[in-house]
């Protein structure tokens, strides 16, 4: 689930691989990285391999760049002894054409995994991995000890344990009740509450939850993009100013957010991103420097994933959006007064794509009028509801 540490696990993971005697190869990619004409992941370590070579090229490494393919790169690592590791985080954010042509791209990705003797871990949210996982040969998934109940092979990531809360709250320099009973695990909001603690007196009172927590976040982090703006100004403005300024990039924030609602699914684009938080003014800037939103591919995107859910879910047409993400993969099976309210049952495989088959006569590459939604947005609506709830 968004917002338990699945970065922060694959980042570890990168660097113990660095720390061996002989560093292990890894490629980190995100799922922003990839491009509607992907063919397979191959794709992506291409333009991630040129651009590390341009980079190194520019500091003053000696020798042909353009030799340092994929494959080459895998069978180097191999006859390292250990295997080209490449990591996916987000493959959520992937553009959605590659999204419909998932199945695909999964299966040459798949193949030319095993011709190089490469490893492939994906961090993603079960809704992802539901369909995706499903793509794969059941042959090719790593199977932990502990795996996901309901899902293709797979190791979930939860909140912390008791003790690695614990631990967490001391490095965060927490008090033990800072938080809620129950929200006391959550990786994300330890981390978001330590920020907030830290910009304010140490005996301010309170026990929140999390979407007090992410409020209270949002709130900080618009006081210090309208911190960041008015120090341009002269004269320099009152602090009444400055409060009034960061009021209103909340209300830009919340456009935003309203805006990845949209054909995106989660992203901004370019020209979206500087309308709403225009480079002329500083917004822009200031916005990307706080670290509230990051580049994502061609667009931007929320850096926190369920804070994004968070605020996108405020702006969210709930009804619309269960007809889009629910109801329009279930098949009718009795009029409204004959159904008592239930959950209509899913579509037969043969009126829909069976999982891990493309669609005959290469229908998967013709994109339709309308992509579907993705599963995987189901966050918002998630967020809505709560929201809806309280």
């Amino acid at each position: 689930e968004p917002g338990t540490g699945r970065t922060t696990e694959l980042a570890a993971l990168a660097a113990r691989r660095a720390r061996g005697r002989v560093p292990a190869l890894t490629l980190w990619l995100r799922g922003a990285d990839l491009l509607a004409d992907d063919t397979s992941v191959t794709d992506a370590i291409v333009r991630t391999l040129g651009q590390a070579g341009r980079i190194v090229t520019a500091a003053g490494a000696l020798g042909d760049m353009a030799a340092a393919t994929p494959e080459r790169v895998a069978r180097l690592a191999a006859d390292a002894g250990s295997p080209l590791l490449v990591l996916l985080d987000g493959p959520e954010e992937m553009p959605p054409v590659l999204a419909h042509r998932l199945a695909r791209w999964t299966t040459d990705t798949v193949g030319w995994l095993r011709e190089n003797g490469a490893r492939l871990v994906v961090a993603c949210r079960p809704e992802h991995w539901e369909t995706a996982g499903a793509l794969c040969p059941p042959d090719a998934l790593h199977r932990p000890a502990r795996p996901a109940g309901r899902l293709p092979s797979a190791l979930r990531i939860d909140d912390l344990t008791v003790g690695q809360a614990e631990l967490a709250r001391q490095r965060y320099g927490l008090p033990p009740d800072a938080l809620a009973p129950g929200h006391d695990r959550h990786p994300l909001t330890l981390r978001l509450l330590a920020e907030v603690r830290e910009a304010l007196p140490p005996d301010t009172p309170g026990r929140p939850g999390t979407e007090e927590v992410f409020g209270a976040h949002l709130d900080l982090m618009c006081l210090r993009i309208a911190v960041r703006i008015a120090a341009q100004w002269r004269p320099a403005p009152s602090g009444t100013a400055v409060r009034r300024l960061a009021a209103q990039v909340a209300g830009q924030v919340h456009e935003a957010a309203r805006r990845c609602l949209g054909p995106g699914q989660g992203e901004l684009d370019r020209s979206a991103f500087e309308h709403v938080f225009p480079w002329r003014t500083g917004w822009a800037s200031a916005v990307l420097t706080e670290g509230l939103l990051v580049p994502a591919g061609a667009g931007y995107r929320f850096a926190h994933e369920e804070l994004g859910d968070w605020v996108q879910g405020a702006h969210l047409d709930l009804d619309a959006a269960l007809r889009s993400l629910v109801h329009r993969w279930h098949a009718p099976t009795a009029s409204a007064g004959e159904s008592g309210g239930r959950v209509p049952h899913p579509r037969r495989p043969d009126a829909a794509d069976s999982p891990g088959t493309a669609p005959a006569g290469g229908a998967e590459d013709v994109e339709p009028r309308t992509l579907p939604v993705p599963r995987h947005r189901i966050g918002p609506v998630i967020q809505a509801l709560l929201l809806l709830g309280r």
